[in-house]
């Protein structure tokens, strides 16, 4: 399972960064550059593990971005789907239940 800690996943943005620049700077005092640069396995490793930490990191962000919206959206109260407006004065009369008038026929 991969590490969730932000601090992490930095350290290791971090790391990844400098092992780029101080193979390229090798890499470049070895007097090899464009093509060269690009097909070396080290150099590429370096990079990919830059890449992957990078991506992991906007994860996190993302996931951190959604839990506030979901804790602001929790703090806001909510009017429920079901409920609706009052109807004003005067509007629709109740009508009456079935059981009631059945008893009094019977009575009678």
């Amino acid at each position: 399972m991969g590490s969730i800690s932000k601090d992490v996943r930095l350290k290791q943005r971090d790391v990844a960064e400098a092992s780029v620049k101080a193979r390229i700077e090798v890499l470049t005092n070895a007097g090899r550059s464009g093509k060269d640069l690009e097909q070396d396995p080290i150099l590429r490793r370096a990079k990919a593990a830059l890449a992957k930490a990078k991506q992991r990191l906007s994860a996190i962000d993302a996931r951190e971005a959604h839990v506030q919206k979901v804790a602001a959206d929790k703090s806001q109260p909510k009017k429920k789907a079901g409920q609706k407006a009052k109807p004003a004065a005067g509007g629709k009369k109740k009508k009456e239940g079935k059981g009631g008038d059945a008893k009094k026929k019977k009575d009678k």
